[in-house]
């Protein structure tokens, strides 16, 4: 039984009394293994870790949890972003109306003043080799989003051409609507994670929370945490004693200053982290993880159907504050955790 089967269980016995029948209608056959007419926490992650049931609309049927996958639609448009995004930053201004430095002379006016001149039909003729890979990779691929890029990067360049009929443009506006063109195409075609790789950081967020959770509960079963608050009072009283020791001249300068000031330190440091063993509570955030192992859990299932760009992207967006929530408990243990660490090994230096 993995851990991860354990949590999603966990997060579905709403009442917390070990057994889930009176939170989920069991319509799977077989997951009550020692008959007593409760399915209990344990069970259910047994069968959930060996992939033979699934939850749904509040109910546990027999079935295989449905895994997401990569879309072909991502990788083109990944392919294209990054043709896009290689080209602005060749250019290197961000500005669609000047290119950049290599493109770029000084000469003196009439008056003796610095200009620049730009040398445009280059710019134009380079951009234009872009834009047409861009075209050539973007019409390789069949989806809708790759073939919308393709006619945009065709009519541009169409239009933006010495000998289009209709354009009477000077270099400079023919060089804006090509460098404009690539930038729009860089924008539109930001992609989101596949449905795979997003299920991944749900589920890897999840591990991670419950890894922090587990170090902070190895951190209280320390055989100097019984101790510790004694131990502590006494280094406290240790350090207060040694302000006091500090003679009265040596206040007023800078070296007695410097010694209260870090003794004064250490005392609020060995309280903090005093606080912090404790109040903390492992269990209460292994349930707050199991709540949200179960979100995790539904989402997993809808996510699974994602099947265009529109629905990678919701299933991405949907997921941001589960994985949030993980690394919240995952930074609270594990901030918890090295406090008490840092205090036990201040005690034990003493």
């Amino acid at each position: 039984m993995n851990a991860l089967s354990h949590l999603v269980a966990q997060g579905f016995d709403r009442n917390r009394n070990g057994r889930v029948n009176d939170d989920l209608r069991i319509e799977a056959k077989g997951l009550d293994a020692d008959a007593n007419g409760q399915v209990s926490v344990a069970e259910l992650a047994s069968a959930l870790a060996a992939d033979k049931v699934v939850i749904s609309n509040g109910a546990v049927r027999a079935g295989q949890s449905a895994r997401a996958r990569e879309l072909p639609e991502i990788k083109s448009l990944t392919a294209i972003n990054r043709l896009a995004s290689d080209a602005l930053g060749f250019f290197g201004t961000g500005n669609p109306q000047y290119p950049g430095l290599q493109y770029q002379s000084t000469y003196e006016d009439k008056e003796g003043n610095l200009r620049t001149r730009y040398n445009f039909g280059q710019a134009i003729a380079d951009l234009r080799v872009r834009l047409s890979a861009i075209s050539s990779l973007a019409s390789s691929y069949d989806d809708f989003q790759s073939q919308t890029v393709a006619r945009m990067a065709n009519q541009s360049l169409a239009q933006n051409n010495m000998d289009y009929l209709l354009d009477n443009g000077t270099a400079q506006s023919r060089y804006a609507a090509l460098y404009s063109t690539i930038q729009n195409i860089a924008q539109m075609s930001v992609a989101p994670a596949h449905p795979s790789a997003t299920e991944a950081r749900l589920e890897g967020s999840v591990v991670a929370a419950a890894g922090a959770v587990d170090k902070l509960r190895g951190a209280l079963a320390a055989p100097e945490v019984k101790s510790a608050d004694a131990r502590a009072s006494a280094h406290v009283k240790s350090l207060n004693q040694q302000i006091a020791a500090i003679p009265t001249w040596q206040k007023f300068l800078l070296v007695g200053l410097f010694k209260k000031g870090s003794l004064e330190g250490q005392i609020r440091d060995v309280n903090a982290q005093l606080q912090v063993l404790k109040s903390a509570n492992p269990g209460l955030r292994q349930d707050e993880l199991a709540e949200n192992a179960a979100r995790m859990y539904e989402l997993l299932q809808s996510g699974a159907q994602a099947s265009s760009i529109d629905a990678a992207r919701q299933y991405e967006n949907q997921a941001a504050p589960i994985i949030n929530r993980s690394a919240a408990i995952s930074n609270s243990a594990g901030s918890d955790a090295a406090s008490i660490r840092t205090l036990i090994g201040t005690l034990n230096k003493r």
